[in-house]
């Protein structure tokens, strides 16, 4: 659940919506945690997300990629396309 709900936080964030559509009100209901423990998620992994060089973007593309993978690549292939995309 705790993964879930980070990837809520995580993907409005990467849509510029963490503040408008993800309240902590909305995680609580969601949910089912309280408001003190929704707050402190979100705050905690947009604070992290803000941050240069941090881990979570350096773990998980948090940014639209104009890539695509071509049918005949490998899973290798297509992770060292994606760093030098990110690079």
């Amino acid at each position: 659940m705790w993964f879930i709900a980070a990837e809520d936080v995580i993907t409005a964030y990467a849509k510029g919506r963490e503040y408008d559509q993800l309240t902590g009100n909305r995680l609580t209901d969601q949910y089912g945690i309280s408001y003190a423990t929704a707050h402190r998620l979100k705050t905690t992994l947009v604070r992290d997300l803000r941050k240069t060089g941090n881990l979570l973007t350096a773990c998980i593309c948090t940014e639209e990629l104009l890539v695509t993978r071509a049918p005949v690549e490998t899973p290798e292939e297509w992770y060292e396309t994606l760093w030098r995309v990110r690079l």
